[in-house]
This record gives structure tokens, sequence and C-alpha cells, in this order.
């Protein structure tokens, strides 16, 4: 805004009280400001020499602070910059501060080769003109020690107790600073591993690599010592087709194979033809970058920055441009693609392909945005991605927990009647953040001819510290796999809102396996498969969440917040298919729940082949004391009609 012109065309404009203010924010900085060479500089010159190196890396540290918005403190001059979360827009403004405030000549290349306070440092202090004031001559950088093996992978923040690592594989041009900041938002479960292509940061003076063959070829050995335990994978663009090409080699030589991958922005690798760009001039070059939303006007206006990026970025489109899908096995690991409902390289079509690359489970994901999504959607990103790797995880643990000779995990919290052998039990599935405990006072209600056991699920309760199942079909064959004990006797069975969902899906899988079945099935608070739906909450940051659920009139639980979101994610991501069940139900609605509506309660009539029976409760979707009385004497007489 123009706040002179603005000024002159109406004078009593300068009196408002937030014209002042917004001219106050605007205003031109004053000489000192304008030109840091006093402040720093000068001050370093009044530093006595003995003491210089040390107050120059702490006026590194001062400026990189300020564009990390960290206290200085925070920043440990012999860390890596990239452990900050400090990408190439970052780099562009510590190069012009550095430069403008020391009065000396920087390169990008001085910023990516030397990532750390005591590195840049080193460079920085033979160029200062710390006793005359004309600029010395500045020798080229010099090429900074090649890291052989461990030079493709570079950890953010290591995290040596996770449970799985995730290898990042950027877009075309990209390098590992695109995924700065990743491991601030994923749980201490996942170490986030970057990969860093040759010719870039680092790894700038080494050349670059012309094919995905080669790049390939060079990066699988690379991996190899992080493959100790599970991992998954991530790629974007050209990321996803590299990523895709050392899986399979990793697969056939090594017998490797990941957790779960995730393809971003990118085609199926069959589908994945791209225009070869040698032809362009750098600035029709740029103007493509623009179209793509590749980087930031501010890297595509300033040459050094220019000569900087673009040598890797044309390396990798030409990379891109060569690649020939070659047919062979696919992969086994479950994929999941990821696209931007704008992007014109990679619409939803072409990434659904990704499905035939694989013979394990396949899922796509669509989020605003255009090709390069994952920059202004990062924290949904992540979070899919961190649903999906702790899904995983949770299987693996719950699969382990089964296997012969393993002890059974605390699976039932049991009650009843002094009877020592009721001749039926009442199996109950909590609901949203729920635990056995929430049941405690049933067993005392249905009296001593009826056993009461109560589903604890991994990440509730007693099994707290397992990770939490985050889908339905998970949990339902966790709950099989428990209910196989417990087939010596008849059971009623009984879920309410997604611990209902939970039980009609595991009573489904009894029936297509012949098991024993339950001879009446009581749902409460829940609406009918094919009707349902909920709002993917699991996927806000925690203040929103928390609030979404008070919203929803789910507080007060003891379960950790990570069990609250897989519960939700379950319900967000069902979706009903296939036959109805060979068993009576008995559907609870509330009279004054205003989630689930009666006529959704009653659409349960289609899930059965055999009697239903619908019923009116008293009280809201959450049930008190009194109303849980009400509905276990519900379902105590039928079950004495059986």
């Amino acid at each position: 805004m123009d706040l002179d012109r603005a000024r002159a065309a109406t004078p009593r404009l300068g009196t408002a009280p937030y014209f002042s203010k917004l001219e106050s924010a605007t205003a031109r900085p004053s000489a000192d400001e304008a030109s840091p060479e006093p402040r720093l500089l000068e001050g370093l010159r009044r530093v006595p020499a003995s003491v210089r190196r040390r107050a120059l890396e702490q006026v590194v540290q001062e400026q990189l602070a300020r564009i990390l918005r960290l206290d200085p403190g925070q920043i440990d001059a012999g860390e890596p910059f990239a452990r900050y979360g400090f990408d190439s827009l970052m780099a562009l403004e510590l190069r012009n501060r550095l430069q403008a405030g020391f009065a000396v000549p920087l390169s990008m290349a001085d910023i990516v080769t030397n990532t750390s306070v005591t590195a840049l440092s080193s460079v920085l202090e033979p160029r200062l003109p710390l006793d005359a004031q004309t600029l010395p001559s500045v020798e080229p950088a010099q090429p900074p020690a090649v890291r052989a093996s461990g030079a493709w992978v570079v950890l953010q923040r290591p995290v040596p107790d996770a449970r799985v690592r995730l290898f990042c594989f950027p877009y075309a041009g990209g390098a590992a600073p695109v995924f700065a900041g990743w491991p601030n938002d994923l749980p201490p479960e996942i170490e986030v591993c970057a990969i860093q292509p040759p010719g870039r940061h680092e790894r700038l003076h080494e050349p670059l690599l012309g094919t995905v063959d080669e790049m390939v070829a060079s990066l699988v050995p690379a991996l190899l010592p992080y493959l100790d335990k599970p991992f998954a994978t991530f790629g974007h663009c050209l990321g996803a087709i590299v990523m895709f090409e050392a899986l399979r080699v990793l697969a056939v030589e090594h017998g490797k194979s990941p957790l779960i991958v995730f393809a971003s922005a990118a085609p199926a690798p069959h589908r994945y033809l791209v225009p070869g760009l040698t032809a362009l001039s750098q600035s029709d070059f740029a103007d493509v970058l623009r179209t793509t939303g590749f980087a930031h006007e501010s890297m595509l206006v300033d040459g050094d920055a220019q000569e900087h990026m673009m040598p890797a970025v044309q390396a990798d489109f030409n990379v891109a441009a060569r690649y020939a899908f070659a047919a062979g096995a696919p992969i086994t690991a479950p994929i999941v693609a990821f696209t931007g409902l704008e992007d014109i390289f990679a619409p939803i079509d072409l990434i659904e392909e990704w499905r035939s690359v694989t013979t394990g489970r396949f899922s796509k994901v669509a989020f605003p945005g255009g090709h390069y999504f994952i920059v202004p959607e990062r924290t949904q990103v992540l979070a899919q991605v961190r649903e999906e790797i702790l899904g995983r995880l949770a299987r693996d643990q719950a699969d382990q927990a089964a296997a012969p000779g393993q002890p059974a995990p605390a699976r039932w919290a049991l009650g009843g009647g002094p009877s020592a052998d009721p001749p039926a039990r009442f199996v109950c599935v909590p609901g949203v953040g729920q635990t056995s405990r929430d049941h405690a006072s049933w067993a005392a209600m249905l009296g001593d001819d009826v056993e009461l056991c109560v589903a604890e699920l991994p990440g509730h309760g007693a099994r707290g510290k397992e990770l939490p199942l985050a889908r339905v079909d998970e949990q339902a064959a966790e709950l099989v796999r428990a209910l196989a004990g417990l087939s010596d006797r008849p059971f009623a069975l009984f879920g309410a809102d997604v611990g209902a969902l939970v039980a009609f899906e595991a009573a489904r899988q009894l029936q297509r396996e012949g098991r024993p079945l339950p001879f009446l099935f009581v749902v409460s608070s829940a609406m009918a498969p094919h009707l349902h739906y909920f709002a993917p909450v699991h996927h806000f940051l925690p203040d929103r969440f928390q609030s979404e659920l008070r919203r929803l009139g789910i507080e007060g639980h003891a379960v950790p917040e990570r069990a609250l979101r897989a519960d939700c994610a379950a319900m967000s991501t069902y979706a009903f298919t296939g036959e109805p069940l060979d068993v009576p139900i008995l559907a609870l609605g509330g009279e004054l729940d205003y989630f689930v509506p009666i006529a959704g309660v009653r659409g349960w009539s289609r899930h059965t082949r055999r009697q239903f029976t619908f019923e009116a409760r008293p009280g809201r979707h959450h049930p008190t004391l009194e109303d849980q009385a009400r509905i276990v004497a519900i379902a105590r007489a039928h079950i004495a009609k059986r």
C-alpha cells in the first residue's frame, strides 16, 4: 500500500488511529537498520582478537536464530542447520543478512556447503575487513570432504529408540531440506531420514547424476546400513520414481521390503512421462518453475541463487525425461498415493495406477493445492503419514502378540456374579476413548447368570503402552482373535459408536470363517454402517482436535491422545461393503441423541437376515450411569429370551 498517496487522496485518513500504526509498521528503516554493518562488522572490530572467533560465532548464531524464530541458546554451533528445519529460502535470507552485515561477498554455495555455525564462521572469518575498510579478495570456497556411504542420508534429528525409519525422497531439484521440520511433527516412534542427492547443499561439489538407474546404483548401498529396523518410504514427484526403483532393487537383491510406501504427486511409474526441457534458456526454464510453483520468486530473481539452484534442477528434469519404466515384479508393500486436487502433472486417475505395481493394499488421498501441496498442506500430509505408519506398526504388534508361544496381552476385563459357570457371556466393545473401566458397573447389573467381558483394544486402558489400531477392520481382526478363547459358551455382542462398527465387522468375519456367532448383537448410539460418516478430525492440530472432541461430547477420558486420534481415524475411514449378519440385532437409540438420530439407528435393520428390534432409550449420545442401567436392563431382558 502506498501510504503517501493514500494520505494525499484522503487527508482525514492521517488522523485515524490505525493509520499511524500502519505507518509505523511499514516505515522505511533508519540508516542503522537499513545497513546492519555498524551493528555487526563495527561491533566485531571492537572485540579483542583473542575472542573474536567466538564473538563471530555468536553473531552468526543470532542471525540464524532470527530466521528460524528460535532463541540463540537453542542453536548448537556444531549442529547441522538441517536439524532446525533450515531450507533453501532460509539459506538465501542468511546469505543476505551476513553479506550486508559484514560487507563481504557470500554465495549460496558458501551457505549450503558450510551447514553449521562453526563451519560457516570459519569461512567468514578470513574474509572480514576487520582492520581496513577495503574488501579483501576472496578465494573460491574449497569443496568440503565428501562423506562416502553416509552422504545420501541426512538425519535431521536422530532418534535412536525409533521403531521405524522414514526415508524421504525429494522432488526434482530438491534436497534433504525439503523435509526440514518433519521430525518435529512426527511422533518419537518415527525417525526421518532425508535423502540428499549429489550436486546440492553439502554435496554441492559432487557431480550430478544423469539417470534414475545411476541414482539407484549409488543410493542402495548407502541405504543398507540403515535397514537394521523396519522402514517406510516417502517420495514426491521424481523422488517417488527413484524410491520405487530403489525398492525394486532392495527387494530382489537384498530381500528388504518397507512397511508402507507413500507415493506423492507422481503418476504411476509406467505412466510417468516428462518432456525434455534441455533446449530451454535459463529464463524460459525459470518460467516453467514459476508455472509449477517450484520455487519462491526471490530464488528465481536472485542471480546467485539461480546459479546455485539451476544446475541440479535442470539435471533432475532431464533425469525424469530419460526415465523409462521396465516391466518387472511388483513390490509387496502397501502403497498410499497422494495428490493435489489442482495438480495437472499428477491427476488422480494417474496416481490411481500405482495400484498395479504392488501386491499389497492400495489407497489414495487427495489434498488441496497443486503439485507442491506438501508445503502448504504439510500438517495434513504428516497426519496421514503418522496414521498409516503407526497403524502398520500396531498391526504388526498385534500379529506378534497373537503368535504361538507369545504371552497374551490383557485383552479382556472380566466380571460377573458369584456363579462359577455362567451359562452366557455379554461381550462389550467400548466406544471412542473408552476403556473397560467405563463398563465396570455393568457386571453387577447383568446378574449372576451372565458373565461380562469387556474388550481392551491396543492403546487403551491396561494396554495403554501399545500402539492403537486406527482402522475398524484392524480392530475387528484383533477382537476376533480374542473371541477365539470365549466361544466355549453362548455369547451376546455389544458395541457403542465405533465399538458397534468394530463388533459388527468382527461378527461378519466370524460368519465368513464359519465360526461360532453371537446369539444377539446389541448396538447403541451408532449410525447404521451404510449411513455412517465421521469427519476426519484426527488430522486436526492438538488444540483444535481437543476442541472438536469437546463439541462432540468426547472428553474427560483417561486414554492417551493418540488412542483418541486412532478411534476417530477408525470412524472417519470406515466404509461399509458386503453382506448382512445371520444374527438378530437389537438397536438402541438415545431419545436426545443429536449425533445419531433415531432414523440412523433404525437403519441397522438392513444389516441382519434375522429379527431386528429397535428400542428407544432415555438420554443423549453418551449415556449417564442411569442411562447405562437402562441399556443393560434392555439387553438383559433380550438375553433372557434366547
